[in-house]
């Protein structure tokens, strides 16, 4: 994405930040993206969910030695959003809620502080920002919840899980039932999140691990019932996800590639590469919950021949298991 992005703009990003949120309460499906460049093409990215909040991203001196800081104290860092929801950082800073610096940062570490409303801050420590002529940094950041999401976790032991799509993308007014008498149903919302409270209406707060089933009714009518799902009491617990995630690049030209096909052998459906040349891939809800298997991954570039790799699939896990090294393609 920035290889091909940097035909429509002047300068290169020095920091581009892959800003994602843990269990997308603040995630929005984006409809597929459709960029038209300076040479009158026209390259389409499938829709990927992305924070659409304020996220502010502050600046403060680095402890490494000899770390050139030309400014006298925090400096909050302009980043705009790409096309694709990418945070890119182009030098330019400013005062926290004032104007602009007129000196750039550039080529000096420091300590980053990413913070949103209703999601913890998270402090990335000893950034290098490049310099004019290196390589842009790319970094990715998970922010996780707080209590004072649109969705309050209410009770003490709560039980939390999306419903998504192949390539991430929620299913809303899906239902949530379960098996415990007494226990409310939940319902996914437009991202595909649902969070259920464990603790019994009446009576005192659950003290012992546990499990609870599940039953996934779609709108549509369709269950799919999940067993023994297992909580902690007195926390938030996440419904296991298996995710994979990994990028596509040309190995001629070192570019990433945009639109390729991603399956993986043991599952049905299929991902594409998004304009940065990344790709999610969400097994369906039936898949299990714990345990391994391997697989073999295909990813079929636009007009070019397929390329596999062999990986070992860690079920119930996002990262870093599940990051597939990236895949070079002819």
């Amino acid at each position: 994405m920035l290889l091909r992005l940097d035909r429509a703009i002047i300068h290169r990003p020095r920091l581009v930040l892959d800003v994602r949120e843990w269990f997308g309460t603040v995630f929005a499906p984006e409809p597929p993206l459709e960029i038209t460049l300076p040479d009158g093409t026209t390259e389409t990215a499938t829709a990927i969910v992305r924070p659409r909040q304020l996220l502010t991203v502050t600046a403060t001196p680095g402890t490494s030695a000899g770390a050139r800081w030309p400014f006298p104290g925090t400096v909050e860092l302009v980043t705009p959003r790409t096309p694709v929801g990418l945070l890119a950082f182009y030098g330019r800073v400013r005062s926290p809620g004032g104007p602009l610096r007129r000196m750039p940062l550039l080529g000096a570490t420091c300590d980053l502080r990413i913070v949103s409303e209703g999601l913890r801050p998270v402090d990335l420590i000893g950034v290098a920002i490049p310099g004019p002529d290196e390589v842009t940094l790319v970094r990715e950041v998970f922010l996780y919840p707080t209590g004072d999401l649109p969705n309050a976790l209410r009770g003490p032991t709560t039980l939390t899980g999306t419903v998504s799509n192949t390539n991430g993308s929620g299913f809303a007014r899906v239902q949530v039932v379960p098996d415990t008498p007494g226990l409310p149903t939940a319902v996914c919302d437009a991202n595909g999140v649902w969070v259920m409270e464990l603790d019994p209406p009446a009576g005192p707060r659950l003290s012992q691990r546990g499990s609870v089933d599940l039953t996934f009714q779609d709108p549509d009518g369709v269950e799919l019932r999940r067993a023994r799902v297992d909580y902690l009491p007195r926390q938030l617990n996440r419904f296991p996800r298996t995710v994979l995630r990994g990028s596509v690049r040309d190995r001629r030209t070192g570019r990433e590639v945009v639109g390729a096909k991603v399956t993986v052998s043991i599952f049905p459906g299929e991902t594409v590469t998004r304009l940065d040349g990344r790709w999610t891939f969400c097994p369906p809800l039936s898949a299990p919950l714990t345990g391994s298997q391997p697989a073999t991954i295909t990813v079929t570039p636009p007009g070019g021949a397929a390329v596999t790799r062999n990986v070992t699939v860690f079920y119930g896990e996002a990262d870093p298991q599940n990051t597939v090294p990236t895949i070079d393609v002819p």
